[in-house]
């Protein structure tokens, strides 16, 4: 009927719930999530929600399957995208992951974390000459120093992966120039000089900078590594796509584009 406003979906619920948490009204956050979950998802905007709550409670293959039904409603939901091709590196399918890293770059071809997400896909599946162009990519577009420490990171590991243990050298101190207290340049670094036989300096390296709670040589920070032909020198494969805090992914929504954040 005219002048009857249609009743509020899961998905505005889900926001209004997000930012009273933020705002530190938690009973009115919890009541905003109830009635969320009471209704089911409707619009891709609805499923994407949904599934970016599952991706912060680490569900990870219900997240996967939330930006499954989001994208069969509207292909090029950017964050639907994004986040399932996250998802897809977590349970080790790298070849979604990067199908779904192609389409991201080619709705947004300046988006610098999706050259570096699939350089390191590449790197990871033996495509060394697509990750370097990547990275080459990632270096013209990176303005900010989580980007670069990322690429340089990266980029010393596929050196590494090649035996040029020289370059791989140089590239991780670039990172550690641009952030000193960087655990996985310095433990990267660490193999680096084990290789070149300074095996003190490299245990010296590996023992100070070490943090309490840091994942050991040889694990990923967030996603574990594809199956690749690295993964037999399990000495020369130290932590690689990270840190955290420098995705937009885990800053989202705050970084989600006006488009959609004015959808809800």
């Amino acid at each position: 009927m005219e002048g009857l406003k249609e009743a509020p979906t899961s998905a505005v619920h889900r926001w209004r719930a997000r930012y009273l948490a933020r705002l530190g009204d938690r009973p009115g956050a919890q009541r905003e999530r109830r009635r969320a979950e009471a209704l089911p998802p409707r619009s891709a905007f609805d499923w994407f929600l949904v599934g970016h709550d599952a991706w912060l409670a680490n569900d990870v293959r219900r997240a996967i399957h939330c930006f499954d039904q989001a994208l069969a409603l509207e292909a090029d939901l950017f964050w639907a995208l994004f986040l399932r091709a996250l998802g897809q590196l977590r349970e080790h399918r790298p070849s979604e992951a990067r199908a779904d890293l192609t389409l991201c770059l080619r709705a947004s071809p300046k988006f610098v974390w999706a050259y570096l997400l699939r350089g390191y896909v590449n790197g990871e599946t033996n495509h060394p000459s697509a990750a370097e162009d990547d990275f080459h990519r990632a270096e013209q577009l990176s303005d900010d120093a989580d980007a670069r420490y990322v690429l340089h990171v990266n980029r010393g590991l596929l050196k590494l992966a090649r035996g040029d243990t020289g370059g791989a050298r140089q590239e991780l101190t670039h990172a550690l120039r641009v952030r000193p207290g960087g655990y996985h340049a310095h433990a990267n670094l660490a193999q680096v000089y084990r290789q070149l036989g300074e095996l003190a300096r490299g245990r010296r390296g590996a023992r100070s900078r070490h943090p309490p709670g840091a994942p050991a040589p040889g694990a990923l920070p967030h996603a574990r590594p594809a199956a690749s032909p690295a993964r037999a020198r399990p000495k020369q494969r130290c932590a690689t796509w990270g840190p955290p805090s420098g995705c937009p992914a885990e800053r989202a929504p705050r970084s989600w584009p006006a488009t959609i954040a004015s959808a809800a």
